[in-house]
């Protein structure tokens, strides 16, 4: 007997509003912000770390560790251009603002390799982010191009040392 295949829709098929609802999804242990404020205050210590708070609407956060090229793999996609995976930093891109055709804005010129030059991205190497989502956002998190529900905040950082890579430079020909 032979495989028939996959059975495919007549139709095709449409989601009329994202399903956020996943089957796992991140739970991220940790203290809340409440309880760490609280600690600051009965201790009264204040932390080194060095945290720059920015609020407001924002389409988009992506963290790389690496230049990241897309998916397209031609050589002006490239997400994070000043990334590089040994200068012991993570790179912030922030995409302010609001709506559908300032995203789509943005995703133009990341084809074409201008997407920095747009007034509503910011760039910036860190050490580590922490994204606190607000009340009326949809908590989604893509990771490596998989989508995932998250509850709470998401905390980023980098951990040097901890893998080794190995294979050749780009310029060498051996």
């Amino acid at each position: 007997m032979s495989d028939p295949g996959p059975i495919w829709d007549a139709e095709p098929r449409w989601d009329t509003e994202p399903n956020w609802d996943v089957e796992n999804p991140i739970e991220l242990p940790g203290r809340s912000e409440d309880t760490e404020a609280s600690e600051t205050k009965e201790t009264g210590q204040k932390s080194k770390e060095n945290w720059v708070v920015t609020k407001g609407h924002i389409l988009g956060v992506l963290v790389c560790n690496h230049s990241c090229k897309t998916v397209q793999s031609l050589s002006s996609q490239v997400v994070a251009p000043k990334a590089e995976y040994d200068d012991n930093t993570l790179d912030l891109l922030l995409v302010r603002g609001t709506g559908r055709l300032r995203l789509l804005r943005f995703f133009l010129c990341l084809q074409m390799g201008r997407h920095l030059s747009l007034p509503y991205v910011e760039y910036v190497k860190v050490k580590s982010v922490k994204i606190k989502p607000g009340k009326h956002t949809h908590n989604g998190c893509g990771i490596d191009g998989e989508l995932f529900a998250v509850n709470g905040q998401v905390m980023c950082s980098l951990l040097p040392e901890q893998c080794r890579l190995i294979g050749r430079a780009s310029g060498s020909n051996k």
